[in-house]
């Protein structure tokens, strides 16, 4: 019976296994050796009590120690039980209730709350309540907490909470508990819904966003379609499709050596959209600070609720954006090296999730690629540009009597040189002019642009016959491409014959030259001839024109004559006449 008590106690006093195991054996020898004791005829039967005491009083302590501990431990159950009983009761309370530590993070939630905030299973627990606050409402919420917890009391105020679809006027009453050790100060939050109108926020009213899968073959065929879309051009047409497409404000920083610059932003087409526009639009980029943290990490910001409203920056007066903008949920993605893109949800419409993360971060990857390849292009232009400038004459030179004028428009802003070309220089005769078409574009053509309005000047100052400086043009074409690119080319020398001017032509297969007289009559010159660089021998037809005072005679290539109007019509050699017959009388 001792050693049973013994072990009951031990058990109880929570020793561990070994160590019960360890004492029952000797205690049930030292009971054992005392029973025998008494039953020795020679044992000293005063000592055997003695020590029998002992043992008693030992089984005894334990006893008495583990009497107290069952009892505590009685204790703790039923204030176990009473805990879950007023859990179950606060669970299921028709009445939203939160509790929040020390720093204002929900560590319970009761059903009602959990509808009243709706968030995935778990979404709750160790989030910061304020985040479901509306960012103007949250410095009223943040001085009554701190107020609450420097001095444990109630306070009762109104605050504007932020549901997915909408924005809730709500009356917190928000009370202080007594600290429990171990565990730090807890406060209850209690929401009761205010019957009252909306608040006086900004409120998008644009359609719902758009189908993703619509959104995303919307951008994609932006990015592959034109081409020649600068930089900030295509981050503006993006920002655009953005902002109608998910309903939100949509701003692309990109990167600059230093730091991030703003170069699009777009909103919803409403009042709210366009005001929200207007202070993003003044706000220099590197006050964004979760804008920096995504440049710098290359990682995405997701943020259901903005957790911290200054994180958006300042607008031009100093409030913070967020509160101007009176922001609700914020999704920020890298534009891999490039930059960054932002958009921007009001609060009271519906939160970005993961979904709309891996669509932005797909559009983000999409979009980096396309402004690089832009950037490139761009470089190629300006390369194109400056080559297509060394093969025109800076300015034409001054011929005594004769006003000289000339124009080049390009057809198509592209990348690739035109085969265009023109020049008026001095000859040995006197003057010399040319203009050419060289098939074809590109570096190759541009080689033989060169070739031609070069050698024309050159060979120009030691011949004064047109009609054989293009046969040599031509041989030395033969010579350098092989036949495989071919120039229509009007070549001539000007020189002063009494109070005319005698013009000497040579044409290779180019448009005739019109002459518009002083009367306003239009006349053409004789054309024909082979493309120079085409056949190995070539006869250009010379020709001779006299200009009196007041007579123009115009130059052109097959661009003007081709040209198409959106119809598809051409633009001919009648409406050029036409043209010139209305033009009798201006200058060159």
């Amino acid at each position: 019976m001792l050693t049973g008590l013994a072990l009951g106690c031990n058990v109880a006093n929570n020793l561990e296994v070994e160590s019960v195991v360890r004492e029952y054996p000797r205690f049930h020898e030292r009971v054992d050796g005392l029973r025998a004791a008494l039953n020795d005829s020679h044992a000293d039967h005063h000592d055997v009590l003695a020590a029998t005491l002992l043992e008693l009083e030992h089984a005894r302590e334990e006893l008495r120690v583990c009497q107290e501990e069952l009892a505590a431990a009685e204790l703790a159950r039923q204030v176990d039980l009473e805990r879950e009983d007023l859990r179950r009761i606060l669970r299921e309370l028709a009445t939203p209730v939160l509790v929040l530590d020390q720093r204002g993070k929900i560590r319970f939630a009761n059903r009602a709350a959990v509808a009243a905030l709706p968030v995935a299973p778990g979404g709750l627990s160790g989030r910061l309540f304020v985040t479901f606050i509306e960012v103007s409402s949250r410095a009223v919420f943040r001085t009554q907490f701190a107020a609450v917890r420097r001095a444990p009391t109630t306070a009762s105020f109104e605050a504007r909470l932020m549901r997915a679809g909408s924005v809730v006027a709500t009356r917190l009453s928000l009370t202080g508990l007594a600290e429990v050790a171990g565990s730090g100060s807890r406060f209850v939050v209690q929401l009761d819904t205010v019957e009252s109108g909306p608040p006086p926020v900004l409120r998008s009213v644009s359609a719902e966003p758009l189908p993703r899968a619509d959104l995303m073959a919307e951008i994609a065929r932006l990015l592959i379609g034109d081409e020649f879309v600068s930089a900030p051009g295509l981050s503006a047409q993006v920002a655009r499709l953005l902002a109608a497409g998910l309903g939100a404000w949509a701003v692309v920083d990109l990167a600059r050596p230093d730091g991030l610059c703003r170069v699009a932003v777009h909103g919803t087409d409403d009042d709210a959209g366009r005001a929200g526009v207007a202070w993003l639009a003044g706000q220099h980029a590197h006050r964004m600070r979760l804008s920096r943290q995504v440049q710098r990490t290359g990682t995405a910001v997701l943020q259901p609720q903005l957790e911290d409203e200054t994180s958006l920056g300042e607008a031009a007066d100093g409030a913070p954006m967020a509160i101007r903008l009176h922001a609700g949920s914020v999704l920020i993605v890298p534009i891999d090296t490039e930059g960054v893109l932002t958009l921007i949800r009001q609060a009271g419409r519906s939160w970005f999730d993961a979904l709309d993360r891996s669509t932005a971060e797909e559009i983000g990857a999409q979009l980096a690629i396309a402004l690089r390849s832009a950037r490139r292009r761009a470089r190629t232009l300006a390369v194109s540009r400056t080559l297509q400038r060394s093969l025109l004459p800076p300015v034409l030179p001054a011929i005594p009597g004769i006003e000289v004028a000339a124009t080049y428009a390009a057809a198509l802003d592209g990348m690739d040189v035109g085969g265009d070309f023109f020049d008026v220089f001095q000859s040995r005769s006197g003057w010399g002019f040319v203009l050419g078409d060289v098939c074809g574009r590109g570096e190759e053509a541009a080689a033989l642009t060169a070739l031609v309005r070069h050698g024309t000047r050159v060979l120009s100052h030691t011949c004064d016959r047109p009609e054989d400086v293009l046969r040599q043009i031509n041989e030395a074409m033969i010579g350098a491409v092989g036949g495989e690119r071919f120039v229509t080319v009007i070549a001539g020398q000007l020189g002063w014959a009494g109070a005319s001017v005698r013009v000497r032509l040579a044409n290779s297969g180019h448009p005739p030259a019109a002459v518009l007289r002083a009367d306003g009559s239009v006349e053409y010159a004789p054309g024909g001839g082979l493309p120079l660089g085409a056949f190995p021998t070539v006869d250009p037809p010379p020709a001779e024109l006299s200009l009196a005072e007041g007579d123009t005679m115009l130059l052109y290539t097959d661009g003007v004559t081709e040209a198409r109007s959106p119809a598809g019509d051409f633009y001919t050699d009648a409406r050029l006449t036409e043209a010139l017959h209305r033009a009798a009388g201006l200058s060159a």
